[in-house]
């Protein structure tokens, strides 16, 4: 049979297990929130790209180079951007 001390500590131990599991998934909750929102700033900067792009070459008949140089962008950025949002 157990003592009081040996219940004493195993209670301890199951209480502090418990207070990390809810801290744990605390800051995970926290985490994941802040990564998700990134995931999506990213993901809104590469439309926003993409959409200027085509817009100015539809409305400016101009080819992918210049539409993009003419936005501040480079092709290399445009073809990423295109990429993020295929995958």
């Amino acid at each position: 049979m157990c003592n009081l001390g040996e219940a004493i500590e195993e209670n301890a131990l199951r209480k502090g297990r418990s207070q990390g599991r809810k801290e744990g998934l605390s800051l995970g909750r926290r985490e994941g929130k802040s990564a998700g929102k990134k995931e999506g700033q990213k993901i809104g900067r590469a439309e926003r790209l993409v959409q200027n792009v085509e817009a100015a070459m539809k409305s400016f008949h101009l080819d992918l180079r210049t539409a993009c140089e003419g936005l501040g962008s480079s092709l290399k950025e445009y073809e990423q951007a295109k990429k993020l949002l295929k995958g």
